[in-house]
């Protein structure tokens, strides 16, 4: 089965998966794949600390899904790719100390 979301339902079927009481594994690796690509092309376009903010929300509700190892990996991305925005490497250091 694919699941097939457009930009105006990504964040709600997010959400219901995080707090919903049945959680498919299924559905929430698409919308982690989903999310990392948004993610990246999110963090490429904008610049700011709100920005960086924004895109680290997201990063913990991946990890709340249990993307960690996906999460790790786009902090890893990041810190590679823009080092010289200090205002993202501290806020993915904020992620990166969640368990």
């Amino acid at each position: 089965m694919k699941l097939i979301l457009d930009d105006s339902k990504i964040d709600g079927a997010f959400d219901t998966l995080i707090n919903g009481p049945d959680v498919n594994t299924d559905y929430a690796n698409e919308l982690m794949e989903s999310y990392s690509e948004r993610l990246t092309n999110y963090v490429e376009k904008y610049v700011g600390r709100n920005h960086y903010q924004t895109a680290c929300r997201y990063l913990r509700r991946m990890k709340k899904l249990g993307g960690n190892e996906r999460v790790n990996e786009l902090i890893e991305l990041f810190r590679k790719k823009y080092p010289q925005r200090k205002a993202l490497m501290d806020e993915l250091t904020k992620v990166a100390t969640l368990s």
